[in-house]
């Protein structure tokens, strides 16, 4: 199993696409669609005019459903819920970043999709 670096900004807030890409393709517990979707989620978190910090907060986001996808089904809806309201919420504080936005929800909408959410 991969171990998630939660360290994978580097100095200028980009996200270092190579290092996330790799701890999810090496994760062979993970689905290869699930493990498609979380780039692709995370590919809009750093391409995103987010802060530093809402960047961090969003990967480790992303980290938590990777983790999650590997649980039981039944345990998975209540674990992902409190992910999915994070998103949501961020979404939500993205007014005046509507790219940002529509790119970030369009991902998370697969993923729960996913999750059947």
């Amino acid at each position: 199993m991969a171990t998630f670096n939660t360290n994978t900004l580097n100095n200028d807030g980009t996200l270092n696409q190579a290092e996330t890409i790799n701890n999810f393709a090496q994760d062979a517990m993970l689905n290869n669609e699930l493990k498609s979707l979380l780039s692709e989620l995370q590919t809009a978190i750093g391409s995103s005019q987010l802060s530093q910090k809402d960047k961090q907060q969003a990967i480790t986001a992303v980290q938590t459903l990777a983790e999650v996808s590997k649980k039981p089904p039944e345990e998975q809806k209540n674990l992902v819920h409190s992910t999915f309201e994070y998103f949501k919420q961020l979404n939500n504080d993205l007014d005046g970043l509507p790219e940002t936005a529509v790119k970030l929800g369009e991902a998370v909408a697969k993923i729960a999709l996913w999750f059947g959410i």
